[in-house]
């Protein structure tokens, strides 16, 4: 989450030649020959229109800076947070960082549409057994702090391609639940990046839904060749209006000025950014009884939050952050809610459970 939300790389501004006509500069008359007395200066010309050019002029100039306000306006109103086309300069400078993967990396590129058959066997490779670390979970309670802060730094990714970046959850302790359009561009090329890891591990596309349409499921699951941080996550149970909730992902705008992103713009290697948090209420779920119902939010997200966890104060995922939409009544949030999450993640082997009713939103 493609887009303050500074999306798009906006219009080259250009300027037409002949727009204004300089004033004429007064020469003095030649001299005449055969030393015949010149003939007296001749005013210049004036040109009577050169006040209506001027004018004309700034009004080009004052048209084409609208034009291309409008434009990022237009941009930013996408619904996809990290569509192509929403993507702001900095994404477009990352397109040019070094992101080859090395030649013996097995690096498989993404299917438009895969079933169970083809991903049972990979995602199941992901799902081996951790280290004797003990996971990092939610809890039936609010949890404090410092507990909740290394969950999330935990649970959320970086999730890199040469297209697009967004954010990512660890489901499990190889495999990463993102949106469809982070990835869908990716040629087979992901990189995955998380805090309490330290460092950046490659990746691939496993499973995906079908399409990346508004109001339709928008997921990929994304293999790690490596170990990511041990959590134990859970999907919220019946998440409620007025519930509060906490976003977690990497929108451009903040990131572009993290120092460790900026290395990762120059080609550098590095650590991930840091992790983004903001937190707001549910407005309501919407669509509840369809089958993509969304929650709609006011913790702020943006262009590269895509992907990220949206959770309650126990930790539970309450939905995967995917879209905005704005307009003249202001920005509308939206994940698609963990139901949609738990479905998808069963139909590919990959099972979360459901937490009990957070203690902060009971009664």
């Amino acid at each position: 989450m493609i887009a303050g939300l500074g999306c798009g790389a906006g219009f080259a501004i250009a300027q037409t030649a002949g727009d204004a006509t300089p004033p004429a500069q007064e020469n003095p008359a030649p001299s005449a020959p055969g030393g015949v007395a010149p003939a007296p200066n001749m005013p210049t010309p004036v040109d009577p229109n050169i006040e209506l050019r001027d004018k004309l002029a700034k009004i080009r100039k004052d048209n084409d800076d609208l034009a291309a306000k409008l434009k990022e306006l237009q941009l930013l109103i996408d619904l996809n947070v990290c569509d192509p086309a929403t993507k702001s300069k900095i994404e477009a400078l990352f397109q040019q960082a070094s992101l080859t993967p090395p030649a013996d990396a097995q690096m498989t590129p993404m299917a438009a549409e895969v079933t169970d058959t083809d991903t049972a066997g990979m995602v199941q490779q992901s799902l081996r057994t951790p280290s004797d670390t003990a996971a990092i979970g939610p809890a039936s309670n609010p949890l404090d702090q410092t507990r909740l802060l290394k969950l999330l730094n935990s649970m959320t990714v970086f999730v890199i391609t040469p297209n697009a970046f967004g954010s990512g959850i660890v489901v499990a302790p190889n495999l990463v639940l993102t949106n469809r359009h982070v990835v869908e561009q990716s040629k087979g090329q992901v990189v995955v990046m998380n805090k309490s890891a330290g460092f950046a591990l490659q990746g691939r596309v496993v499973a995906t839904t079908e399409t990346s349409n508004f109001n339709q499921e928008d997921f990929a699951l994304v293999s790690v060749d490596g170990t990511l941080p041990a959590v134990a996550p859970q999907l919220a149970a019946e998440p409620q209006p007025l519930d509060r909730v906490i976003a977690a992902g990497y929108p451009g705008t903040v990131i572009s000025n993290d120092q460790n992103f900026r290395k990762l713009l120059e080609g550098g290697v590095g650590d991930a950014p840091d992790l983004v948090l903001s937190s707001g209420i549910i407005n309501t779920v919407q669509n509840s009884k369809s089958a993509v119902p969304v929650v709609v939010h006011t913790a702020d997200i943006a262009p590269g939050s895509s992907g990220g966890p949206l959770v309650n104060s126990c930790g539970q995922i309450v939905g995967i952050n995917t879209f905005l939409r704005q307009g003249d009544g202001g920005t509308a949030r939206f994940a698609i809610s963990a139901d949609v999450i738990g479905h998808f993640l069963t139909a590919h082997h990959a099972v979360l459970p459901v937490g009990p009713k957070c203690g902060a939103d009971a009664g």
